[in-house]
């Protein structure tokens, strides 16, 4: 099976066949991508690297049941000029970083760029894919000529095609920061909840189906918001700008307002709503609750458009 993960690395897109039901995309029916946490190795906060340093990515992953281990290969190249906003290599050039994981892993994704001394483009390009309960395949040049054979035999294959900005003395991007995360108004701290068959044990806030709309509340700070220079208007002028900061959450169970949030100016604190399965849903007769409840689980991640990235987890415990 292949699944797609799009150039932000935000939106996947299914492979869905005529007369089928299409899952929200906030919904984590299987494991996934979500995004990925940029940082320059030296400077863990900084995700846009000089030349010469290196970039390091790890990918966000969210499952519904217990993780599969997988394996991956990614490489990072020269980016090519698009106008369809599908990204190749630069005819020609070799990667000059090569990320190969070909067993079968549950270590978390993380792969690197190293920027050559003499890089002058102002995006590094990464392309490839994970493979879900399986190998990879090998096949770098088919990977760089736009190839989607990412597994080589069984698995679940996931594309990876994202860039990051390479960095300048003057422009050095640095990631957002999260504050507290709150579930109806009180204070929700992330609880290990990976292989729990039930809540038995783990300290969650707990809701029964049926129950009304309850808010997920993300902090963040003014901090996070950099100024940088940004190319503006027709015929364009290059001005200073504050970053656009956008959170996005996704879930195991429920229903959510909406999977992604702007941050205003001078926001400091995103408010999303979620409701509790409910008969009206329908799949509701499908809904298996254990005797000890079912953990409900969610991803968070706030970015700020040129890289950076945070990320957090947590979860409840759901009950007839």
């Amino acid at each position: 099976m292949l699944r797609r993960l799009l150039v932000t690395l935000t939106a996947l897109s299914a492979l869905v066949g005529c007369g089928e039901t299409v899952d929200p995309s906030w919904l984590v029916k299987y494991q996934r991508m979500i995004g990925a946490v940029a940082s320059v190795d030296g400077d863990e906060m900084r995700t846009s690297p000089l030349p010469g340093e290196t970039l390091r990515l790890q990918m966000i992953q969210a499952n519904n049941e217990a993780i599969e281990p997988v394996s991956w290969v990614v490489i990072a190249c020269r980016p090519a000029p698009s106008t369809t906003g599908i990204a190749f290599c630069e005819q020609g050039a070799a990667p000059f970083t090569i990320n190969l994981q070909v067993a079968p892993t549950l270590d978390p994704i993380e792969f690197t760029a190293e920027i050559p001394e003499d890089y002058d483009l102002p995006t590094v390009l990464f392309l490839g894919g994970v493979c879900v309960g399986g190998s990879v395949s090998t096949d770098i040049a088919g990977f760089m000529n736009g190839s989607t054979n990412i597994c080589d035999g069984e698995g679940d294959s996931q594309l990876i095609a994202t860039q990051y900005a390479v960095a300048s003395p003057e422009d050095m991007n640095r990631r957002p920061e999260l504050g507290d995360i709150t579930f109806a108004g009180e204070t929700w701290e992330q609880v290990d909840v990976e292989g729990a068959e039930s809540c038995v044990g783990l300290d969650l806030p707990s809701v029964a189906v049926e129950d009304m709309e309850l808010e997920i509340g993300a902090a963040t700070t003014e901090a996070s918001i950099e100024r940088f220079s940004e190319l503006v208007g027709n015929p364009p002028v290059l001005e200073e700008v504050d970053e656009r900061l956008y959170f996005s959450v996704v879930t195991t169970e429920g229903q959510l307002e909406r999977q992604y949030s702007n941050v205003a100016e001078g926001e400091t604190e995103i408010i999303v709503e979620w409701k509790p399965p409910s008969s009206e849903d329908a799949d509701f007769d499908e809904l298996v609750i254990p005797d000890g409840g079912k953990v409900v689980r969610f991803w968070m991640v706030l970015r700020d458009r040129r890289g950076g990235a945070i990320a957090t987890e947590r979860a409840l415990c759901l009950t007839r």
